[in-house]
């Protein structure tokens, strides 16, 4: 029997599993352009549907065989109440993306490859295959050989490894396993990250991505951590910084009728697209909404962990004051917007954004409407749901108590009428999508009151008159 002192059995850098190069389903390059990822990822996924298909022929069932039969624990496959309780959610919107977009790209398809390459993969598999996909793949260096399309950039590429799969995620700097392609010895290898003791050792843990959030785990795995909030019983070290950069959604409307609206529509469409996109007339690519009557463009800012919130913050302000800014505040040379030589830079040139929201203030009357924008914004965000940050934290914290919520459940619960607002503890049991589902929500909400105040305290200065 191993004692405190004893020196652990596993020491931090020993190889735990190992698989080589010919035993990797290599599907995607990473790093090409745009549409050499799109397109040598969907090599992958139709593969994997055709093996499914094939069954016990497949030289690859033993391997298929041992995947999930169901990917019902992600939010793009809830059906009924727990879709409800996703409702107004950015998850549910980005649920919805990805269930159209799989549902069209089959059709595509089906339409467009030489006849009969598509003849035996059900639409069914064709989604099932879309979401192993993305739940089961690795990064690796797009020279490794396997199932791979030629890239012009072959730096990189998807790759599913047979049992390294099986490892779980920790969050922060919770996991004690690192992975890595050992180019040298051509194959997969999963180390300890840590001296382990397998006395006291019970789980193996890899990361999935130090800084995903916990709204990212849920689309991409179907799962969340477990906020210290809810849950007495959870450690804040295992939440680590999973509740940092969660995404909302927010929009802010270009209308038709404001002043130099053609030029405020192009500068948005050169802006940075890491931190907000501009959803145009008939683009599909955002989170499929339609544009309302005499909106020209509706900006969806949403923190991303690479953009980081703050960022975010600051180019929700610049977004905001370019659709509140005069024409005079823009165009006039004694205005500090005004940076460009001709009226074409002053149209198109990216770096209008950037100054807006950095360094630029505009007339009282042109902030105060920014701020008005702003806020609104958000709080129509929060009005999509039907319960309160607040009635949500008490039915997670009930459940871990085995108590029944309902709209009595505190002064927050009359504000409830929805489906969300009474929901018995067993359905929010820990791993349950209805408790992933809530834990969405909850913190969405969360993260939109903290945007609100952040935003409030940024825009609140009246700058001086710049026409």
């Amino acid at each position: 029997m191993m004692t405190s002192d004893s020196v652990p059995c596993i020491k931090i850098g020993d190889a735990l599993a190992a698989m080589p190069s010919w035993g990797e389903l290599v599907g995607s390059i990473r790093h090409g352009t745009a549409e050499e990822y799109r397109r040598t990822k969907l090599c992958l996924t139709v593969w994997l549907a055709e093996e499914r298909e094939r069954g016990t022929s497949s030289p690859w069932h033993w391997f298929l065989s041992g995947l999930p039969t169901s990917t019902g624990n992600l939010p793009r496959r809830f059906t009924g109440h727990d879709a409800q309780l996703l409702e107004g959610s950015m998850a549910a919107l980005l649920a919805r993306k990805y269930v159209e977009g799989d549902v069209a790209t089959y059709k595509v398809l089906v339409a467009e490859l030489p006849e009969g390459m598509m003849a035996g993969v059900a639409e069914e598999a064709y989604v099932w295959a879309s979401d192993i996909n993305t739940m089961r793949v690795f990064g690796t260096p797009g020279t490794r050989p396997g199932l791979r399309i030629a890239s012009s950039k072959p730096s990189s590429a998807r790759a599913m490894v047979p049992l390294a799969d099986m490892f779980n995620h920790a969050h922060g700097s919770a996991y004690n396993c690192r992975w890595k392609f050992n180019d040298t010895a051509d194959m997969f290898q999963i180390k300890a990250g840590q001296d382990l003791d397998p006395a006291n050792v019970t789980d193996l843990t890899v990361t999935y991505g130090p800084t995903k959030s916990n709204a990212m785990l849920f689309q991409l795995y179907g799962f969340v951590m477990e906020p210290p909030e809810a849950s007495p019983a959870t450690t804040s070290a295992l939440y680590g910084r999973v509740s940092q950069h969660n995404m909302v959604h927010v929009r802010l409307d270009l209308r038709s009728d404001v002043e130099a609206a053609a030029s405020k529509l192009r500068a948005l469409q050169v802006m940075d697209g890491n931190q907000c996109s501009a959803m145009l007339p008939g683009d599909v690519r955002a989170l499929n909404y339609s544009l309302a009557p005499g909106v020209l463009a509706s900006v969806c800012l949403t923190p991303r962990a690479r953009a980081g919130f703050y960022n975010v913050v600051k180019t929700m302000i610049g977004v905001a004051r370019l659709i509140a800014a005069t024409k005079a505040e823009l165009f006039s040379p004694k205005s500090k917007l005004a940076v460009w030589t001709t009226d074409a830079e002053r149209a198109m040139h990216p770096g209008l954004l950037k100054h807006l929201r950095e360094s630029a203030r505009l007339s009282s009357e042109s902030e105060a409407h920014a701020q008005a924008l702003l806020t609104s914004a958000v709080d129509s965000a929060l009005a999509a749901f039907d319960t309160s940050e607040q009635h949500d934290l008490e039915m997670l914290q009930r459940a871990c108590s085995n108590e029944t919520i309902g709209d009595s459940a505190g002064a927050a619960g009359a504000q409830s009428q929805g489906v969300g607002s009474s929901i018995g503890a067993e359905c929010l049991r820990p791993f349950s999508n209805a408790r992933n589902a809530v834990i969405t929500r909850w913190q969405e909400k969360r993260d939109l009151i903290l945007l609100r105040s952040t935003l409030l305290s940024n825009v609140n200065t009246p700058g001086q008159t710049t026409s």
